[in-house]
């Protein structure tokens, strides 16, 4: 079989749209750190019902352009443009992470040359890393994340593990 992806897509250009997902997802990692309910107290937003983001110096509702990731955060030099409340170094390491970690995994996934083994290991690995994106931080800062969250990574680089050697026993034998 051809390598996927295909050969008409280069291998810049699909890194490089792998670290435009990242940023954008790194994005709204940030949002799911930011609402994940800290120990034992119940989550006071949803991801499944948005609200608007807003200040939690002044909770102002912030406009789109303050929200672009990596650049509302230099651009704002770390700081909300209302009331000059410190926007944290997590924001910005995390939107800098994602986009870094998905391109990387995005060249490795280019080496692989059968489409079911890459799309299970896309699927996976990209879930896993995001779940990672988002259980650092929160251990990180303290909070502990639920039990299903914990069971749902456990889930995640389980089937990433199988995959992974299934394809390897598949090249091996190949």
């Amino acid at each position: 079989m051809s390598a996927f992806p295909p050969e008409a897509v280069s291998m810049t250009a699909w890194i490089g749209l792998a670290a435009l997902a990242g940023w954008l997802w790194g994005s709204f990692l940030n949002t799911a750190v930011d609402r994940a309910p800290h120990w034992g107290q119940t989550a006071t937003e949803s991801l499944l019902r948005p609200s608007r983001s807003r200040c939690r110096g002044c909770a102002t509702v912030l406009p789109w352009y303050d929200l672009v990731p990596v650049w509302s955060w230099l651009r704002l030099r770390g700081r909300c443009r209302t009331c000059g409340a410190r926007i944290g170094w997590r924001t910005l390491a995390l939107e800098c992470a994602t986009p870094a970690l998905f391109s990387s995994y995005a060249w490795l996934l280019a080496q692989v040359r059968d489409y079911v083994a890459w799309g299970a290991l896309a699927g996976f690995g990209f879930a896993a890393l995001s779940w990672l994106l988002v259980a650092v931080p929160l251990l990180l800062e303290g909070r502990q994340p639920r039990t299903g969250f914990l069971a749902l990574g456990v889930g995640l680089f389980a089937a990433l593990a199988l995959t992974a050697v299934v394809t390897a026993l598949d090249v091996v034998s190949g």
